[in-house]
């Protein structure tokens, strides 16, 4: 015991740092612990689940979950404007014509963006 003592006194930043560091360090490996014992039990109890689903008629398969195929007639993504968006080098049908185009405004010059010349625009296209 003496010798210990004598250790401890000879190094005292030893000792602080360990006191210090303890209390956080107990904390995050409680942590990493119960984190290891609660992926532990979900995966005992998913074991469980899936071996008694089949006998009540659950199954597991990937295309029951699978979302049925949308009908062309009812798939927006499928409009001819859309479409035309995925036309390899194709011109896109978003892109806004340039003449006659109003501006976005100037934040240096203070020039402020004219909500009017927008709409007489867009209603013209």
């Amino acid at each position: 015991m003496r010798k210990l003592l004598a250790w401890c006194r000879s190094r005292p930043s030893t000792i602080v740092l360990s006191v210090c560091l303890a209390p956080p360090l107990v904390a995050i490996l409680g942590a990493f612990g119960a984190h290891l014992f609660l992926n532990w039990q979900a995966e005992r109890r998913w074991q469980v689940y899936a071996a008694d689903a089949p006998k009540c008629g659950v199954s597991f398969e990937r295309e029951q979950f699978a979302p049925p195929k949308i009908p062309e007639s009812e798939n927006f993504a499928m409009i001819p404007m859309m479409r035309a968006i995925f036309v390899p080098k194709a011109k896109s049908p978003m892109a806004l014509p340039i003449e006659n185009r109003p501006s976005f405004g100037d934040r240096i010059t203070g020039k402020h963006f004219d909500w009017e010349k927008w709409q007489t625009y867009s209603s013209s296209l």
